[in-house]
């Protein structure tokens, strides 16, 4: 085994440095191995700056194996800004959402699980959505779809290239799926049919929308292994889901969605079965696929530090609303919204310590009742009267109209750190505070 140190410092205090030793197989490619330990890092540390843009530096050991040398951030394939990515105005838009809500009927009461959502999705672009578990954004997803159980209503309009999916029939419904929109879910071994080859799970995607036969549709499944990285695809065919690890079966369901070159890809917490290590491969090929392929990615997920590494936006949603949404960048350098704080501060720093880590107090609210005012207020330190009685509209914030916030009190630049209101800081709207901070 090979044993590498890298060094490096935090952006946020340039002398404090630290050092961590990894332990790779003799011949682990040392690309693949370095993205693994970004990926780590990003989860843990507020890391956009000026002069990296993007992690905290790292550079090998000279002692190291020259293939390990450090590289520029300039020599690295790193996301496009999003300020600039985004706001072409000739990029088509393959996603519309306008005020989306998603009721849930039952027979003693309804679940308002999302509550007027709005937002596009342009072509080519990654988007995330993010949030604790019940804030809205699997379902969110999942309408994108129209994979929303009977029991659900939905009211405005998602267009999909144009189409609204909620006047389609199911025919219809069932054309897009797969052929314009396509989905990878949580756990591939509850998604891969047990009792059918991983050939025939492919095969039947592609006659369903291709149209070809039996035989072209086998010579096309095994070449789809090849390109996610399965080898010996031709055998592979033959595997029942159980045969294969859990990183293979995520790379089959991976295979199935990009199979029709959909404009859109839903992946909803890809990785959570997978162990670190298969994470940031399988994360790594999801991305180059959606490049080669033209397709717009639409990844919704928990873990902060795979957001960091690869979309263009994030979306923040929480009890069902948007409340904060920018370019990656912008979003991690200066987040706005008291939530957004919150999940930046809850995660762990390498480095840090047990006061660096800071919780949000509390739980989301009961989604059974009608949203009325601001949902977060109960948990905010930065609430004022009037977020009990109205909700804030998604407005920009910062001067820039990438950059949109629903909060009527948002968090100045030196609080993000902090996690809370300065100390006796009287902001604008001090009469409408409830108390003194």
């Amino acid at each position: 085994m090979d044993v590498h140190s890298w060094r490096g410092h935090f952006p946020s205090d340039k002398s404090t440095t630290f050092e961590i030793k990894v332990t790779f197989a003799p011949r682990s490619n040392p690309d693949e191995c370095e993205q693994q330990i970004r990926v780590e890092l990003a989860g843990r540390q507020r890391f956009l700056d000026e002069e990296d843009n993007y992690v905290p530096a790292l550079h090998a050991n000279p002692k190291s194996d020259r293939r390990w040398q450090h590289k520029s951030m300039s020599q690295r394939s790193t996301p496009q800004s999003a300020d600039s990515h985004c706001d072409d105005v000739d990029r088509k838009i393959v996603a519309d959402v306008r005020d989306l809500k998603i009721r849930f009927r039952r027979a003693d009461d309804t679940v308002y699980a999302v509550n007027g959502v709005s937002f596009q999705v342009k072509a080519h672009e990654k988007i995330a959505f993010v949030g604790e578990s019940g804030c809205g954004k699997t379902v969110t997803g999942l309408s994108l779809l129209g994979l929303l159980p009977k029991s659900a209503t939905l009211s405005g309009t998602i267009e999909i290239n144009g189409r609204n999916l909620l006047s389609l029939s199911k025919d219809e419904l069932r054309d897009v799926r797969g052929r314009e929109v396509a989905a990878v879910f949580q756990d591939p071994m509850t998604s891969l049919n047990p009792v059918l080859t991983i050939g025939e799970q492919l095969n039947e995607t592609l006659s369903a929308h291709a149209k070809i036969g039996r035989r072209d549709a086998r010579v096309r499944s095994a070449e789809l292994l090849q390109l996610v990285g399965i080898s010996g695809g031709s055998e592979r065919l033959k595997s029942f889901p159980h045969q294969l690890s859990g990183g293979m079966r995520q790379r089959v369901m991976i295979a199935m969605a990009i199979a029709m070159k959909p404009a859109i890809l839903v992946a909803d917490e890809p990785t959570t079965a997978l162990d670190v290590t298969t994470q940031a491969l399988v994360l790594e090929q999801l991305c180059n696929l959606t490049e080669e392929f033209d397709t717009s990615l639409v990844l919704i997920t928990h873990d902060l530090s795979v957001v960091a590494r690869i979309v263009d936006r994030v979306i923040v949603m929480y009890a069902g609303f948007i409340v904060e949404s920018a370019p990656s960048i912008p979003l991690y350098r200066t987040p706005a919204h008291p939530y957004t704080v919150g999940l930046l501060n809850s995660v762990p720093r390498l480095g840090g310590n047990a006061t660096t880590y800071r919780p949000i107090e509390g739980s989301l609210p009961d989604a059974r009742v009608e949203p009325h005012g601001c949902p977060f207020e109960q948990r905010c330190a930065w609430r004022l009267a009037k977020c009990k009685e109205e909700m804030p509209a998604l407005k920009p914030h910062g001067g820039s109209v990438n950059h949109l916030v629903a909060c009527h009190n948002p968090v100045l630049p030196t609080e993000i750190r902090l996690g809370r209101p300065e100390e006796r800081l009287r902001r604008t709207s001090t009469t409408n505070m409830t108390e003194e901070i």
